[in-house]
């Protein structure tokens, strides 16, 4: 409240809005698919920090590159998230 009420708002992650942005002319396919996993951790965070107890919220994702190549079972996307809980709250999670 005392940061508000001096002018800081709150910023909340770009997420697909960010995907609205003019993009240049040939535009590679590895900077599309970085800003369309940035916009994808954006939207996660905000989700993330829609919940009461959550002040904010960061998304790391790490979504293995796809290959008709690989005999192996492929490897599985991971998630990174990193939260900060408003003092005096806690975190249930519900099975």
């Amino acid at each position: 409240m005392i940061l508000a009420s001096k002018g800081l708002k709150e910023q909340l992650p770009s997420g697909f809005d960010s995907l609205d942005s003019s993009k240049g002319l040939g535009e590679s396919q590895f900077m599309e698919n970085a800003r369309y996993r940035h916009a994808l951790e954006g939207e996660l965070a905000r989700s993330i920090t829609t919940m009461s107890a959550v002040s904010l919220a960061r998304v790391h994702l790490a979504i293995p590159k796809e290959s008709l190549f690989m005999r192996e079972e492929a490897e599985q996307p991971r998630a990174s998230v990193i939260v900060h809980i408003i003092n005096g709250m806690d975190l249930k999670l519900r099975k």
